[in-house]
Protein backbone atom coordinates (compact mmCIF):
# COMPACT_ATOMS: atom_id res chain seq x y z
CA UNK A 1 0.00 0.00 0.00
CA UNK A 2 1.53 3.42 -1.00
CA UNK A 3 2.20 5.79 1.82
CA UNK A 4 0.12 9.54 1.22
CA UNK A 5 2.60 11.86 0.10
CA UNK A 6 2.75 15.20 2.96
CA UNK A 7 4.28 17.89 0.37
CA UNK A 8 6.39 19.57 3.97
CA UNK A 9 7.56 16.02 5.57
CA UNK A 10 10.99 15.80 5.57
CA UNK A 11 11.53 12.70 3.72
CA UNK A 12 13.95 10.51 5.73
CA UNK A 13 12.73 6.85 4.11
CA UNK A 14 10.93 5.79 0.88
CA UNK A 15 10.00 7.20 -2.59
CA UNK A 16 8.66 10.93 -2.81
CA UNK A 17 6.61 10.24 -5.57
CA UNK A 18 3.65 7.57 -6.07
CA UNK A 19 3.85 4.59 -8.44
CA UNK A 20 1.86 6.00 -11.15
CA UNK A 21 4.27 8.37 -11.96
CA UNK A 22 7.20 5.11 -11.87
CA UNK A 23 9.48 5.87 -15.42
CA UNK A 24 10.94 2.41 -14.98
CA UNK A 25 9.20 -1.17 -14.29
CA UNK A 26 12.16 -3.64 -14.64
CA UNK A 27 12.15 -4.37 -10.83
CA UNK A 28 9.38 -6.01 -8.36
CA UNK A 29 9.92 -7.19 -4.79
CA UNK A 30 11.63 -10.90 -4.48
CA UNK A 31 9.78 -14.30 -4.06
CA UNK A 32 12.88 -15.50 -2.03
CA UNK A 33 14.13 -14.03 1.08
CA UNK A 34 17.82 -14.32 0.08
CA UNK A 35 16.93 -11.09 -2.68
CA UNK A 36 15.05 -7.99 -1.78
CA UNK A 37 13.89 -7.51 -5.29
CA UNK A 38 13.98 -9.05 -8.73
CA UNK A 39 14.75 -8.13 -12.14
CA UNK A 40 12.03 -8.36 -15.18
CA UNK A 41 15.26 -9.68 -16.92
CA UNK A 42 14.83 -13.17 -18.22
CA UNK A 43 18.91 -13.36 -18.09
CA UNK A 44 19.71 -11.66 -15.19
CA UNK A 45 17.01 -11.74 -12.75
CA UNK A 46 19.07 -11.00 -9.87
CA UNK A 47 20.90 -8.79 -10.98
CA UNK A 48 20.28 -4.51 -10.67
CA UNK A 49 19.37 -3.23 -14.32
CA UNK A 50 22.24 -1.42 -15.82
CA UNK A 51 24.54 -2.55 -12.95
CA UNK A 52 24.80 -6.01 -14.32
CA UNK A 53 27.81 -6.49 -11.46
CA UNK A 54 25.75 -5.58 -8.32
CA UNK A 55 23.43 -8.75 -7.15
CA UNK A 56 19.87 -7.21 -5.73
CA UNK A 57 20.54 -8.25 -2.12
CA UNK A 58 20.77 -5.45 0.34
CA UNK A 59 24.04 -5.82 1.58
CA UNK A 60 25.51 -5.29 -2.34
CA UNK A 61 22.86 -3.07 -2.71
CA UNK A 62 24.35 -0.73 -0.01
CA UNK A 63 27.68 -0.87 -1.00
CA UNK A 64 27.09 0.10 -4.73
CA UNK A 65 25.04 3.00 -3.77
CA UNK A 66 27.63 4.32 -1.18
CA UNK A 67 30.11 4.23 -4.15
CA UNK A 68 27.70 5.39 -6.78
CA UNK A 69 25.89 8.16 -5.47
CA UNK A 70 27.71 9.40 -2.61
CA UNK A 71 29.46 12.74 -2.44
CA UNK A 72 31.87 12.48 0.83
CA UNK A 73 34.43 15.11 -0.72
CA UNK A 74 32.18 17.75 -1.48
CA UNK A 75 30.14 16.95 1.87
CA UNK A 76 33.43 17.54 3.74
CA UNK A 77 33.59 21.10 1.58
CA UNK A 78 30.37 22.05 2.57
CA UNK A 79 31.26 24.62 4.89
CA UNK A 80 33.64 26.56 2.72
CA UNK A 81 31.67 25.63 -0.41
CA UNK A 82 29.92 29.01 0.26
CA UNK A 83 33.36 30.58 -1.02
CA UNK A 84 32.92 28.17 -4.39
CA UNK A 85 29.09 29.13 -5.29
CA UNK A 86 26.11 30.64 -4.44
CA UNK A 87 24.40 29.37 -1.32
CA UNK A 88 21.37 28.11 -3.46
CA UNK A 89 20.35 24.37 -4.57
CA UNK A 90 17.74 26.10 -7.31
CA UNK A 91 21.18 27.71 -8.68
CA UNK A 92 21.42 24.71 -11.00
CA UNK A 93 21.26 26.44 -15.73
CA UNK A 94 18.89 23.95 -17.61
CA UNK A 95 20.36 22.14 -20.42
CA UNK A 96 19.77 24.42 -23.03
CA UNK A 97 20.86 27.45 -20.89
CA UNK A 98 24.22 25.06 -20.17
CA UNK A 99 24.23 24.84 -23.93
CA UNK A 100 23.96 28.83 -24.47
CA UNK A 101 26.87 29.12 -22.54
CA UNK A 102 28.92 27.25 -24.56
CA UNK A 103 29.05 24.35 -22.08
CA UNK A 104 29.27 20.69 -23.98
CA UNK A 105 27.32 17.98 -21.98
CA UNK A 106 29.75 15.14 -20.89
CA UNK A 107 28.49 12.30 -19.35
CA UNK A 108 30.27 11.25 -16.12
CA UNK A 109 29.60 8.16 -13.36
CA UNK A 110 31.36 10.34 -10.59
CA UNK A 111 28.75 11.55 -9.08
CA UNK A 112 31.27 13.88 -7.26
CA UNK A 113 31.50 15.82 -10.96
CA UNK A 114 27.75 16.07 -11.01
CA UNK A 115 26.61 19.93 -11.68
CA UNK A 116 30.37 20.80 -12.18
CA UNK A 117 31.56 22.52 -14.59
CA UNK A 118 34.89 23.56 -15.90
CA UNK A 119 35.53 26.03 -19.16
CA UNK A 120 33.27 24.65 -21.56
CA UNK A 121 32.24 21.36 -20.25
CA UNK A 122 29.47 20.54 -17.57
CA UNK A 123 29.52 17.50 -16.03
CA UNK A 124 26.70 15.49 -15.85
CA UNK A 125 25.30 11.88 -14.55
CA UNK A 126 23.09 10.08 -16.07
CA UNK A 127 19.63 9.06 -14.02
CA UNK A 128 20.16 5.22 -13.20
CA UNK A 129 17.31 3.42 -14.36
CA UNK A 130 16.65 2.10 -10.91
CA UNK A 131 15.94 5.60 -9.83
CA UNK A 132 13.14 6.13 -11.70
CA UNK A 133 11.75 2.74 -10.21
CA UNK A 134 9.04 3.11 -7.61
CA UNK A 135 9.92 -0.72 -6.21
CA UNK A 136 13.33 0.27 -5.50
CA UNK A 137 12.54 3.29 -3.19
CA UNK A 138 10.06 1.75 -1.37
CA UNK A 139 11.87 -1.84 -0.90
CA UNK A 140 15.74 -0.77 -0.47
CA UNK A 141 15.01 3.10 1.33
CA UNK A 142 13.11 1.43 4.05
CA UNK A 143 12.98 2.94 7.55
CA UNK A 144 15.62 0.13 8.56
CA UNK A 145 17.61 0.68 5.93
CA UNK A 146 17.72 4.44 6.62
CA UNK A 147 18.45 4.73 10.07
CA UNK A 148 22.01 3.11 9.22
CA UNK A 149 24.25 6.03 8.32
CA UNK A 150 25.31 4.46 5.01
CA UNK A 151 21.79 3.75 3.67
CA UNK A 152 20.80 7.31 5.48
CA UNK A 153 23.60 8.72 3.22
CA UNK A 154 22.46 6.90 0.49
CA UNK A 155 18.93 8.04 0.11
CA UNK A 156 19.87 11.47 0.71
CA UNK A 157 22.18 11.42 -1.69
CA UNK A 158 19.69 9.71 -4.49
CA UNK A 159 17.19 12.51 -3.36
CA UNK A 160 19.52 15.44 -3.75
CA UNK A 161 20.78 13.75 -6.86
CA UNK A 162 17.12 13.70 -8.56
CA UNK A 163 15.96 17.04 -7.25
CA UNK A 164 18.64 18.69 -9.62
CA UNK A 165 16.80 17.42 -12.34
CA UNK A 166 14.39 19.20 -11.67
CA UNK A 167 16.09 22.34 -12.51
CA UNK A 168 18.11 20.57 -15.53
CA UNK A 169 15.08 19.52 -17.39
CA UNK A 170 12.27 22.48 -17.40
CA UNK A 171 11.44 22.96 -21.06
CA UNK A 172 10.93 20.49 -23.89
CA UNK A 173 14.42 21.58 -25.55
CA UNK A 174 16.10 20.66 -22.21
CA UNK A 175 14.21 17.12 -22.28
CA UNK A 176 15.38 16.19 -26.01
CA UNK A 177 18.83 17.37 -25.08
CA UNK A 178 18.26 14.72 -22.13
CA UNK A 179 17.35 11.78 -23.97
CA UNK A 180 19.66 12.46 -26.88
CA UNK A 181 22.83 12.26 -24.55
CA UNK A 182 21.82 9.83 -22.67
CA UNK A 183 21.29 11.50 -19.71
CA UNK A 184 17.83 9.59 -19.31
CA UNK A 185 16.20 6.64 -21.04
CA UNK A 186 14.27 7.35 -24.22
CA UNK A 187 11.62 4.32 -23.39
CA UNK A 188 10.38 2.39 -20.50
CA UNK A 189 10.86 -1.18 -20.79
CA UNK A 190 7.76 -3.23 -20.63
CA UNK A 191 5.84 -3.98 -16.79
CA UNK A 192 5.22 -7.37 -18.13
CA UNK A 193 6.21 -9.91 -20.41
CA UNK A 194 3.97 -9.60 -23.81
CA UNK A 195 3.86 -5.94 -23.48
CA UNK A 196 5.71 -3.01 -25.59
CA UNK A 197 8.31 -0.66 -24.59
CA UNK A 198 6.67 2.36 -24.12
CA UNK A 199 8.24 6.02 -25.02
CA UNK A 200 9.08 8.35 -22.20
CA UNK A 201 7.67 11.59 -23.08
CA UNK A 202 8.08 15.30 -21.98
CA UNK A 203 4.85 15.40 -19.61
CA UNK A 204 5.81 11.71 -18.52
CA UNK A 205 9.07 12.57 -17.31
CA UNK A 206 7.88 16.38 -15.67
CA UNK A 207 5.13 14.26 -13.82
CA UNK A 208 7.37 12.27 -12.13
CA UNK A 209 10.39 14.85 -11.92
CA UNK A 210 8.10 17.40 -9.91
CA UNK A 211 8.22 15.16 -6.91
CA UNK A 212 11.87 16.07 -6.78
CA UNK A 213 10.66 20.11 -6.85
CA UNK A 214 12.63 22.03 -4.02
CA UNK A 215 9.23 22.90 -3.06
CA UNK A 216 8.79 19.09 -2.03
CA UNK A 217 12.21 18.13 -1.27
CA UNK A 218 13.84 20.47 1.00
CA UNK A 219 17.43 21.02 1.85
CA UNK A 220 16.79 18.82 5.20
CA UNK A 221 16.16 15.81 3.10
CA UNK A 222 19.18 15.73 0.59
CA UNK A 223 23.09 15.03 1.30
CA UNK A 224 25.07 18.24 2.11
CA UNK A 225 26.61 19.03 -1.41
CA UNK A 226 23.11 19.14 -2.68
CA UNK A 227 22.75 22.28 -0.54
CA UNK A 228 24.73 23.64 -3.63
CA UNK A 229 23.60 23.91 -7.01
CA UNK A 230 26.40 23.93 -10.31
CA UNK A 231 29.90 24.36 -8.72
CA UNK A 232 33.27 25.60 -10.70
CA UNK A 233 36.01 23.06 -11.19
CA UNK A 234 39.12 25.32 -11.46
CA UNK A 235 37.81 26.71 -7.32
CA UNK A 236 37.38 23.15 -6.12
CA UNK A 237 40.82 22.35 -7.39
CA UNK A 238 42.41 25.74 -5.69
CA UNK A 239 40.53 25.35 -2.59
CA UNK A 240 41.33 21.64 -2.03
CA UNK A 241 44.59 22.68 -0.89
CA UNK A 242 43.40 23.88 2.18
CA UNK A 243 39.96 22.00 3.06
CA UNK A 244 40.65 18.60 1.96
CA UNK A 245 44.37 19.09 1.94
CA UNK A 246 44.93 17.35 -1.59
CA UNK A 247 46.37 18.64 -4.79
CA UNK A 248 43.32 18.70 -6.08
CA UNK A 249 39.89 18.30 -6.38
CA UNK A 250 39.76 16.56 -9.42
CA UNK A 251 42.15 16.97 -12.43
CA UNK A 252 41.41 19.07 -15.11
CA UNK A 253 44.20 18.18 -17.59
CA UNK A 254 45.94 14.88 -18.98
CA UNK A 255 49.28 16.28 -19.25
CA UNK A 256 51.92 18.78 -18.29
CA UNK A 257 52.16 21.09 -21.37
CA UNK A 258 47.98 21.48 -21.06
CA UNK A 259 48.63 22.23 -17.09
CA UNK A 260 50.84 24.55 -17.66
CA UNK A 261 49.69 26.44 -20.46
CA UNK A 262 46.95 28.13 -18.45
CA UNK A 263 50.04 30.28 -16.88
CA UNK A 264 51.25 31.45 -20.54
CA UNK A 265 48.33 33.66 -20.95
CA UNK A 266 48.47 35.97 -17.19
CA UNK A 267 52.16 35.95 -17.31
CA UNK A 268 52.80 36.93 -21.14
CA UNK A 269 50.54 39.95 -20.37
CA UNK A 270 52.03 40.71 -17.02
CA UNK A 271 55.66 40.81 -19.00
CA UNK A 272 54.42 42.57 -21.38
CA UNK A 273 53.26 45.56 -19.26
CA UNK A 274 56.21 45.27 -17.11
CA UNK A 275 58.05 45.94 -20.39
CA UNK A 276 56.08 49.03 -21.05
CA UNK A 277 56.65 50.50 -18.18
CA UNK A 278 60.36 50.20 -18.57
CA UNK A 279 60.80 51.03 -21.67
CA UNK A 280 58.74 54.19 -20.60
CA UNK A 281 61.31 55.10 -17.97
CA UNK A 282 64.50 54.37 -20.27
CA UNK A 283 63.00 56.84 -22.54
CA UNK A 284 62.48 59.58 -19.86
CA UNK A 285 65.94 58.86 -18.76
CA UNK A 286 67.88 58.73 -22.16
CA UNK A 287 66.14 62.33 -23.41
CA UNK A 288 68.34 64.38 -24.05
CA UNK A 289 67.19 67.31 -21.65
CA UNK A 290 65.95 64.44 -19.15
CA UNK A 291 69.33 62.53 -18.66
CA UNK A 292 70.36 60.70 -15.95
CA UNK A 293 72.28 64.35 -14.59
CA UNK A 294 69.82 66.17 -15.04
CA UNK A 295 68.67 67.17 -11.37
CA UNK A 296 64.76 66.89 -11.94
CA UNK A 297 65.02 63.68 -13.59
CA UNK A 298 67.31 61.71 -10.54
CA UNK A 299 64.11 60.33 -8.64
CA UNK A 300 62.98 58.58 -11.68
CA UNK A 301 66.54 57.39 -12.34
CA UNK A 302 66.23 55.83 -8.85
CA UNK A 303 63.23 54.90 -8.77
CA UNK A 304 64.15 52.85 -12.26
CA UNK A 305 67.09 50.98 -10.59
CA UNK A 306 65.02 49.89 -7.94
CA UNK A 307 61.76 48.93 -10.05
CA UNK A 308 64.89 46.75 -12.33
CA UNK A 309 65.95 44.89 -9.20
CA UNK A 310 62.23 44.07 -8.46
CA UNK A 311 61.74 42.82 -11.89
CA UNK A 312 64.30 40.96 -11.83
CA UNK A 313 63.20 39.77 -8.63
CA UNK A 314 59.87 38.66 -9.44
CA UNK A 315 61.12 36.79 -12.75
CA UNK A 316 63.20 34.78 -10.49
CA UNK A 317 60.45 33.80 -8.06
CA UNK A 318 57.87 33.00 -10.89
CA UNK A 319 60.30 31.01 -12.84
CA UNK A 320 61.34 29.23 -9.29
CA UNK A 321 57.93 28.60 -8.89
CA UNK A 322 57.02 26.94 -11.89
CA UNK A 323 60.02 25.33 -11.74
CA UNK A 324 59.41 23.94 -8.57
CA UNK A 325 55.69 23.15 -9.15
CA UNK A 326 57.01 21.03 -12.02
CA UNK A 327 59.25 18.88 -9.95
CA UNK A 328 56.77 18.29 -7.14
CA UNK A 329 54.42 16.89 -9.79
CA UNK A 330 57.00 14.34 -11.20
CA UNK A 331 58.05 13.82 -7.68
CA UNK A 332 54.51 12.80 -6.25
CA UNK A 333 53.50 10.79 -9.59
CA UNK A 334 56.93 8.93 -8.85
CA UNK A 335 56.07 8.45 -5.55
CA UNK A 336 52.67 6.97 -6.08
CA UNK A 337 53.79 4.99 -8.90
CA UNK A 338 56.49 3.61 -6.74
CA UNK A 339 54.11 3.14 -3.58
CA UNK A 340 51.49 1.22 -6.13
CA UNK A 341 54.23 -0.89 -7.38
CA UNK A 342 55.50 -2.08 -3.95
CA UNK A 343 52.42 -2.85 -2.53
CA UNK A 344 51.76 -5.25 -6.20
CA UNK A 345 54.88 -7.00 -5.36
CA UNK A 346 53.72 -7.25 -1.27
CA UNK A 347 50.18 -8.66 -2.95
CA UNK A 348 52.09 -11.68 -5.00
CA UNK A 349 55.07 -12.12 -2.32
CA UNK A 350 51.48 -12.72 -0.23
CA UNK A 351 50.07 -14.95 -2.41
CA UNK A 352 53.46 -17.23 -2.86
CA UNK A 353 53.77 -17.35 1.08
CA UNK A 354 49.60 -19.03 1.10
CA UNK A 355 50.89 -20.92 -1.18
CA UNK A 356 54.03 -22.35 0.17
CA UNK A 357 52.06 -22.75 3.54
CA UNK A 358 49.22 -24.59 1.64
CA UNK A 359 52.05 -27.30 0.30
Amino acid sequence: MEKPLDLKTCYTYGPPFIAKYALFHGLHKASSSKYCLESTSKKLPDRLPGHPQTKLDRESIAKFLKKDLTTPKLDRFYHWLWIIATHDSANINSLSLQNVRGREITLTQNPELHCVWHRKRIFLKPIPPFLLSYEFWDTVFTEDFCSDPVGRAAHQSALGFMRTYASLIQHPSDFALATDKGLIPAEQPPAAEGEEPKKITFEDFIAFIESFHGSRVQDGSVSLRYHYGDLRLSRLNFWAKFVLLDFTFEKAYGNYDAYFSRFYGPLLFLFGVINLVMGAMQLGINTEKGGWKHEDWKPLYYTGRVFAVIVLIFISIVIATLLGLFLFMVTREFAYGAKEHRKKLERAQGVLDDEEKGR
